[in-house]
């Protein structure tokens, strides 16, 4: 009696199974765990930079966009007040001079708000026409009081004429020690001759009103009478708010801040002292001339630069009424902080599952201990009653009783063993029964090859024709076949025909065809009347909806008259000593078995001595390479004429080697049938 082995043995297989597991899973879970944080980490990095220059780019171009609507919205309002203007000098008659400030009016308690003109000294003799052009410019003061209602920005209104009418209306104090004549052509007046020289409107640079307002802008429309430019209507803007807004801006940074630049890269507004304004440049303000060089030469973009030893992205966009750039500058510090933090955090996830892995593997490590023990009897026992059926001996029954997985492992291999037994039974009845059927098989092909014309040369003692035919079936017994017969003396018939399907219902079907065919082919007959009366006959036995293409022929040997009935067949090849090869286009009829009551018509043509007949059936054309390529008709014509002095035994040969080189290593799926037939002589000639 084999020794029982120890018990011990699977719990020690189990130990170590568990150890290495947990080695190769735990170690590159932990390995894996690291690099997946960093890339993780660096992802997030990138995905945090990516998400905040983008809404960076989002925010400036949004900021951009509504400094630039509010410029804008002013530039309009000055604008309508310039065409108010040329309405002014268009109509004069229809409004009435106001009272105007002169410099003999002002005093020293004169304050803002009201409308003055400067074209003379104090005290100096006015001209008539200034004096004129002066009333009815006038007019502007409702113009210009609404306008500065409607824009709390707009401080100062004014106009400058050709004729150096200068008419002014400010919102708060006047400088009284200035007020006197004014002429923009000699004066230091770049609002005036900046809008004059280009004819459209003109923002000036930015800078601080000389009465304390604040950062300002001028903002120059000229205007025409008469077609021609005559004078410019300026605004002084204050943009205070604006820079405070930039100054204000929620970035979505904790130390992200905003910044604007003139067009040509000169600072505007930034969070400077007053003390350190004008020793701070832009390049200061923006880490480097590089940077200021990127935002002068694009319209928008983002800039990655170093402020004071820290690394930054600058946003950066375009303020379209003044041409302007927006700056959003944030820290990458800021922006990858969460990053940080998470990559922090790895290090306390892996080593809380290096901590969870170990306790879970003393758990298992205890509980596996105590279940080997219960495992290792019913598994050696099983082993035992595998080992008998290994030496031949299916009789297993499963006599373990576990009531878990050792049990059911047990009861299946108990029904395998069954199952097996039964197989073997079954498959010895089944290969009996194939070999009897194959058996039968070849029988049937012998019988089917028998009921061929198969002796060649055929008709040895006729010196009128040569003919031969071939078959090669796709299965053991095939749908395909050929026949020819003397019906009389002087004249030979040849039928080619392919049944539907393959095996053996189109080999029965086959030999049903093949005999009517044949029966009904007489001498007094037309081969019309042939196919009408075999396709009715087929019709009516046809329960399997079989049916067959048909080609047949009669030479009359005396004549070469070779009447032909095609009944859906390929159309044949005749050789002609002038042509060669060539495909006889004949109109095919409807198949065999097809329709009841089907009529065929019948034709000649005529055949010279020499000429030759070649049918064939679609296996020929039909022929596939390993490339699902046809061999086709072209391919055929061209194999035929490579034989054009041959027998008609060579020419089959010929063919079907040409078709085998061209099919190559693919399977033949379609019976391969051939006939040639060759008129060598007329009947009677040597007698």
């Amino acid at each position: 009696m084999k020794a029982k082995r120890n018990p011990t043995s699977i719990r020690k297989k189990l130990q170590r199974a568990l150890l290495l597991v947990f080695l190769l899973t735990m170690i590159p879970t932990l390995i894996l765990s690291e690099i997946g944080m960093g890339i993780l980490s660096n992802r997030s990095e990138e995905q945090l930079i990516d998400q905040a220059v983008n809404s960076a780019a989002v925010f400036t171009a949004g900021q951009a966009d509504t400094i630039s609507a509010q410029i804008s919205g002013i530039v309009q309002r000055i604008e309508q007040a310039a065409s108010y203007t040329e309405y002014l000098y268009a109509n004069p008659g229809l409004f009435t001079a106001r009272k105007l400030k002169t410099p003999d009016d002002f005093s020293p308690d004169v304050t803002g708000n009201q409308l003055h003109w400067l074209p003379f000294e104090k005290g100096e003799e006015k001209d008539a026409a200034i004096v004129n052009e002066a009333n009815l410019l006038s007019s502007l003061e409702p113009c210009f009081r609404t306008l500065m209602d409607h824009c709390p920005t707009v401080v100062s209104l004014y106009a400058a004429t050709l004729s150096h009418v200068n008419i002014g209306y400010d919102k708060n104090v006047l400088d009284k020690q200035g007020i006197g004549a004014y002429n923009p052509d000699t004066a230091n007046a770049g609002w005036y001759k900046n809008a004059l020289a280009s004819g459209k409107t003109v923002i000036s640079d930015t800078y601080t009103d000389t009465f304390g307002r604040g950062l300002m802008v001028t903002i120059s429309v000229p205007y025409s009478v008469a077609g021609a430019l005559h004078g410019v209507i300026g605004a002084d803007i204050n943009i205070e708010n604006i820079r405070n807004d930039i100054l204000d801006f929620q970035t979505g940074v904790k130390d992200g801040y905003g910044m604007l630049f003139s067009a040509d890269g000169q600072w505007i507004c930034a969070d400077v002292s007053e003390a350190d304004a004008k020793a701070v440049t832009s390049a200061d303000l923006l880490g480097g001339e590089t940077a200021v060089g990127s935002l002068t030469e694009k319209p928008e973009g983002m800039i990655e630069s170093r402020i004071k030893n820290e690394e930054v992205y600058i946003s950066f966009d375009t303020v379209e009424a003044t041409g302007w750039k927006l700056a959003v500058i944030l820290p990458r510090e800021e922006i990858i902080a969460p990053a940080v933090r998470n990559a922090r955090l790895s290090w306390y996830v892996a080593a809380a599952i290096l901590v969870f892995g170990g306790v879970l593997f003393l758990f298992i490590l205890r509980r596996v201990n105590r279940y080997s023990a219960k495992l290792s009897y019913p598994l050696e026992h099983m082993a035992e009653q595998i080992k008998r059926v290994g030496d031949g001996n299916l009789d297993y029954r499963s006599e373990i009783d576990t009531n878990d997985e050792v049990q059911l492992l047990s009861e299946s291999f108990e029904r395998m063993t069954m199952s097996l037994k039964d197989y073997i039974s079954n498959l010895t009845a089944v290969t009996a029964e194939k070999e009897r059927i194959g058996a039968e098989l070849d029988v049937a092909q012998n019988i089917q090859a028998s009921m061929l014309p198969c002796i060649f040369p055929a008709f040895p003692d006729r010196k009128e024709f040569d003919i031969h035919a071939s078959m090669t079936p796709a299965k053991e017994v095939g749908g395909d076949f050929y026949d020819f017969f003397m019906v009389d003396e002087t004249h030979i018939a040849i039928v080619m025909a392919d049944v539907s399907g393959k095996g053996v219902p189109a080999a029965l079907f086959m030999v049903i065809g093949k005999t009517l065919i044949k029966d009904h082919t007489l001498l007094n007959k037309s081969l019309n009347d042939v196919f009408t009366d075999v396709n009715d006959l087929l019709c009516e036995a046809n329960s399997e909806g079989l049916f067959i293409t048909a080609f047949e022929g009669v030479l009359d040997l005396e004549t070469g008259e070779f009447t032909y009935v095609n009944a859906g067949h390929e159309m044949p090849f005749l050789y002609r000593a002038a042509t060669g090869y060539a495909p006889e286009k004949i109109r095919p009829g409807f198949v065999l078995a097809g329709m009841e009551g089907m009529r065929y018509k019948s034709g000649v043509i005529q055949l010279n001595v020499g000429d030759r007949v070649f049918q064939y059936t679609d296996g020929v054309t039909e022929a596939t390479d390993a490339n699902n390529q046809l061999y086709g008709m072209e391919r055929l014509q061209a194999a035929l004429n490579r034989c054009a002095d041959a027998t008609p035994e060579e020419t089959l040969r010929i063919v079907k080697e040409d078709v085998d080189r061209f099919v190559g290593d693919a399977p033949q799926f379609d019976d391969i049938t051939m006939l040639c037939l060759e008129y060598k002589e007329k009947y009677g000639k040597n007698k």
